[in-house]
């Protein structure tokens, strides 16, 4: 396959995500915005009880919740938009560090990386989506020329710097990138001056919006429980991490399909890997590290909350900036090996990775379907006039992965049954808040519906008692 027209190839792979719809924290953003509408992004000024400053992030909810309302094909296609975005900026930053010949490969590797599902799939994880651009434009103005004689780079270097971390926190590794690509070689030649001041501006930039977000958080922030010792003890777990990162990013739910693409991509890595024994080590070594760098620095600031087992499909919105190293390391190589090889070696590593996005797709389809399951079986129970009490046990808080409902259900009845007077509880939320599991007792003039969840196929449907006959809720299958 010829590497200009991998970046079509790609695209169309991930036109079915434009039906996905809401999902789980979807419906807490919607309902906030109703709330309060722009004071949601004023709110990040001073927030009260919430554990990150994003106002970047919330701007961008904000916005598209004002122009589109509730039509989440719009949310869609604007996240698949800046998803193209960062994929083109990915062949930019691909041609500087390795050559022209690693910028088509680089664009269709960073859309078809199947192990950042999430920040396509859901629209929730805008906050990563903005990240990865700022973090790229930044790591492409490092890599611009004029560094040796002109200061206006190291401004704007600091600018983007400040400014990426208020989307999310992964941009936090920004100057750790790019003082290790100074190290390795990989930025433009520059006085040594300058090229400290490359990497003092990215680091000013960052540590002033850390020092910003300890004063609006009154601390480092994050979720309850989390802390530099629980991050100190993930560490050993990287390895694992960067492996599943590199080699297998997929969805292992959808056995023997997850085990056979699993395999196929290691042996596409271990093509392209193959391919570079034949190429100079000098075309190669450089950008390749600065891909497998940037892969492994990506993770460290989801370091509290990395669980490696599960990193590339339940926590894949943690691998946004890691998945650019993987698209860079491998583009980089693709560009090194010899053009007949990296033909083929690049087709059969595209090929796959289109294969196993297509598979990292059907659980937010899935997902999208029990969604409107649970939709159909409550509008169905809650058709006689009057105010219903509904209760639903089942696995509703993920498909296979997939962010579904969770403790959202009453937000996603609000939205889209809105004319109906209904107080919704469910097994799920019963157990996170650690309350009794059990149908709640029906209100003066409340008529009660206790429904099942069953995820295969998806179906809300009446059950006579709690726990039902024979066991409790379905398994996930």
């Amino acid at each position: 396959m010829k590497s200009r027209f991998a970046p079509l190839f790609a695209s169309i792979v991930l036109i079915p995500l434009l039906s996905v719809g809401f999902l789980n924290d979807d419906f807490i953003g919607l309902t906030k915005f109703a709330q309060r509408g722009w004071g949601l992004v004023l709110d990040q000024v001073h927030p009260k009880d919430f554990e990150f400053l994003r106002p970047l992030g919330f701007g961008l909810f904000t916005a598209e919740a004002s122009v589109y309302g509730p039509r989440p094909w719009l949310f869609h296609a604007t996240h698949l938009a800046l998803f193209v975005l960062a994929a083109w900026l990915a062949g930019t930053l691909a041609a500087r560090i390795a050559g022209p010949a690693a910028a088509g490969w680089a664009v269709a590797l960073a859309l078809l990386y199947p192990g950042r599902m999430e920040i396509v799939a859901w629209i929730a994880a805008a906050f990563d989506l903005v990240a990865l651009v700022l973090a790229t434009v930044a790591l492409l103005l490092a890599t611009a020329p004029g560094w040796d004689s002109r200061r206006s780079p190291a401004v704007w270097l600091a600018v983007v710097c400040f400014l990426a971390p208020f989307a999310k926190e992964s941009a936090f590794a920004i100057p750790a990138v790019v003082a290790t690509w100074e190290l390795l070689g990989v930025l433009g030649p520059a006085p040594v001056r300058m090229r400290l001041l490359r990497c003092g501006s990215a680091l000013a930039g960052a540590c002033a919006a850390f020092a910003l977000r300890l004063t609006v958080l009154g601390g480092i922030g994050g979720y309850a429980g989390t802390s530099t010792a629980s991050a100190a003890s993930r560490l050993l777990a990287l390895p694992e991490a960067l492996g599943r990162v590199v080699l297998v990013p997929v969805n292992p739910t959808y056995s023997p399909a997850s085990t056979l693409l699993a395999a196929l991509c290691v042996v596409a890595v271990a093509a392209i890997a193959a391919g570079l024994l034949r190429a100079p080590a000098h075309a190669w070594t450089r950008p390749v590290m600065a891909g497998l760098t940037l892969a492994l620095l990506g993770l460290l600031p989801a370091l509290p909350y990395l669980d490696a087992r599960v990193l590339v499909w339940r926590q894949s919105r943690f691998v946004a900036f890691a998945g650019l190293g993987v698209a860079l390391a491998a583009a980089s190589a693709l560009a090194a090996i010899p053009r007949r090889r990296s033909a083929v070696a690049g087709g059969v590593l595209v090929a796959v990775w289109a294969g196993v996005t297509l598979l990292n797709e059907l659980p937010w389809l899935g997902a999208a379907r029990a969604r409107e399951a649970m939709v159909a079986g409550i509008e169905t129970a809650t058709r006689a006039p009057g105010e219903h009490v509904v209760w639903v046990a089942g696995p509703i808080d993920d498909y296979r992965g997939a962010q579904l409902v969770g403790g959202r259900l009453q937000e996603l009845v609000a939205l889209d049954l809105p004319a109906r007077h209904i107080r919704v509880d469910s097994e799920f939320l019963q157990r996170r808040q650690h309350r009794l599991v059990g149908p709640p007792t029906a209100g003066p003039g409340e008529i009660p519906h206790v429904l099942q969840f069953d995820p295969s196929p998806p179906q809300l449907v009446p059950i006579d008692s709690w726990p039902p006959t024979g066991g409790g809720p379905p398994a996930l299958r």
